[in-house]
């Protein structure tokens, strides 16, 4: 998962790497055409808390996955931006939400309150999980 970074008066490439905690060779690699000047936008990786990268096995369905982790099937395929029809292969990559992480992918036109009303929690909650939230379709909440 990435994020924007706006870069600040006195950052250098080895500033930026230990603020990031990433290697200033994957900070080039990502940002191969920017001059590292203040005030530049740039992509910086983040910490991955809320979901594993499983790599499929051979023999492997969504289906099968999906037990595997205790997720419906059905939300494994909206989490990965996949469609019922489509075929997984051995060696590709899904998402999975670690252990303890509950998701719920919105529908068009609902709001913060709705969301809240149907997880039978606080919209405070949602709020407070979910950095930078605004509700469209097809977004991952985190609850």
């Amino acid at each position: 998962m990435y994020k924007a970074y706006r870069i600040e008066e006195g950052d250098n490439l080895e500033i930026i790497s230990s603020k990031v905690n990433c290697s200033e060779e994957e900070l080039l690699r990502l940002n191969s055409d920017i001059n590292f000047t203040e005030g530049e936008m740039m992509v910086v990786p983040t910490e991955n808390t809320l979901f594993d990268i499983y790599t499929v096995k051979k023999g492997d369905s969504i289906y099968s996955i999906g037990n595997k982790y205790n997720i419906p099937y059905k939300e494994l395929i909206l989490l990965n931006g996949l469609n019922e029809n489509d075929y997984i292969y051995p060696n590709q990559e899904i998402l999975v939400p670690k252990n303890g992480i509950n998701f719920y992918i919105t529908k068009d036109n609902e709001q913060i309150k709705d969301i809240a009303k149907k997880l039978g929690i606080d919209g405070y909650e949602i709020l407070s999980k979910n950095d930078n939230l605004i509700v469209v379709k097809d977004q991952i909440i985190v609850y």
